[in-house]
């Protein structure tokens, strides 16, 4: 088994890591560090959890620290993944003089960005419309950034950032190191690793085949019910959990607001995060699971990348994600870091569609000659984008 000292890198990076309690470099870091060094595109993919983010900062900030590297921008598709980022990249620099960074996400005041970005950062750790606000608003420029990282690339897409990532590599400079890193990859994202990626070193943890297995120190459960049977079932595994903590997905801000106000009426000690929470918020429900202050989280994909919370012990999927891919960052909630964890997914009848394209993500040739099922959700068309908000005639308006 390898070592950090064995990718020479700084001292002081050696020894934050292990204030960290890190010694030894999971695989894909064994994998990427050297490569990363050596300055080559890199398109690498891992299962959620494996130390994805060690592999592209410590490279970085290698670099940094040797002058090789004049900047650097690293591209969130969630405040929690940006907040995440920087706060590794922050506990990696004690110690470490003259390189600053600044967080560009969105729920933060201008003010406090604007700060940070006055002390000249050599990192910008972002969110795709922030830092395209602070671009048109001439508050940064990115010509000096030649290290480049768009992690979570295939949630982008899912998130619909595809038109802001053309716009932020248009102001990087032209010599660059790019890496894009992914728990999966869809053949979409073939595209742009094409177009912006220069000769890149393609990494992977696992055959392209298997980059969406479940960890074999996850148990996984499915259980069909009602849509009124949900919740009795739901209070039966918390109860089960005994105290240890629990991660509930639901589909919607008003699943998130009723299944807290549900849980907390039956005494559960129960916090709840959504999309359209101010960001100090989501920190603070976050810092507070973290701390056991309560052991029960409801949430929205939003938090099914990005939350790193250790010992999460059980994951249960009260509505199923319409994109399979998300199930797999859902139930990667758990089991991380090698511990053992369990997964139960609640399945009623109107969302076996969405199960069996989860199936058929998982096993492709068991379901290879089963039709993927199309919703709305993972359409792209424009025309949902122009006329889904309202219909003509006497219809009542209605969101698709």
């Amino acid at each position: 088994m390898s070592v950090f000292s064995d990718f020479d890198l700084d001292v002081k990076l050696i020894e934050n890591l292990r204030k960290l309690g890190i010694s030894e470099p999971t695989e894909i870091q064994q994998k990427a560090i050297p490569v990363a060094m050596e300055g080559r595109d890199i398109l690498g993919s891992a299962q959620t959890g494996t130390g994805k983010t060690f592999a592209f900062l410590l490279p970085l900030l290698e670099r940094l620290i040797k002058n090789e590297v004049n900047g650097a921008i690293i591209v969130e598709p969630t405040r929690e993944l940006a907040q995440q980022v920087a706060n590794n990249v922050s506990k990696l620099l004690l110690g470490v003089n003259d390189i600053n960074y600044a967080l560009l996400i969105g729920g933060e005041k201008y003010f406090k960005q604007l700060k940070m970005i006055r002390r000249n950062p050599k990192i910008y750790v972002c969110t795709p419309g922030r830092v395209i606000d602070h671009l048109k608003q001439n508050n940064i420029t990115l010509d000096r950034c030649n290290y480049v990282v768009i992690d979570e690339t295939d949630r982008m897409f899912d998130m619909g950032f595809s038109e802001q990532l053309e716009e932020i590599f248009k102001s990087l400079p032209d010599q660059r190191q790019t890496l894009m890193f992914s728990a999966t990859f869809p053949k979409e994202i073939e595209n742009m690793a094409s177009k912006h990626l220069n000769n890149p070193e393609r990494i992977f943890v696992q055959s392209q085949q298997k980059a969406n297995k479940i960890a074999d120190n996850l148990v996984v459960e499915e259980v069909r019910l009602a849509k009124n049977e949900k919740y009795g079932r739901l209070v039966d595994e918390i109860n089960k959990a005994n105290g240890q903590k629990v991660i509930v997905f639901v589909r919607t801000r008003s699943d998130v607001e009723y299944i807290v106000f549900k849980l907390r009426d039956d005494g559960f000690r129960v916090g709840g995060i959504h999309g359209d929470m101010k960001q100090p918020k989501r920190e603070r429900t976050v810092q507070l699971y973290r701390e056991n202050k309560f052991n029960v989280l409801v949430g929205t994909d939003i938090i099914s990348r990005g939350l790193d919370v250790p010992n999460v012990m059980v994951v249960i999927n009260y509505n199923i994600p319409c994109v399979a891919e998300d199930y797999i960052h859902r139930i990667g909630r758990t089991a991380r870091a090698g511990a053992s964890g369990f997964a139960i997914s609640f399945i009623e009848e109107s969302e076996e569609k969405y199960w069996l394209n989860i199936q058929k993500m998982l096993y492709p040739e068991k379901y290879k000659d089963v039709p993927e099922y199309k919703s709305f959700e993972n359409r792209k068309s424009s025309g949902m984008k122009k006329f889904g908000w309202r219909r003509k005639g006497f219809r009542k308006y209605r969101r698709f």
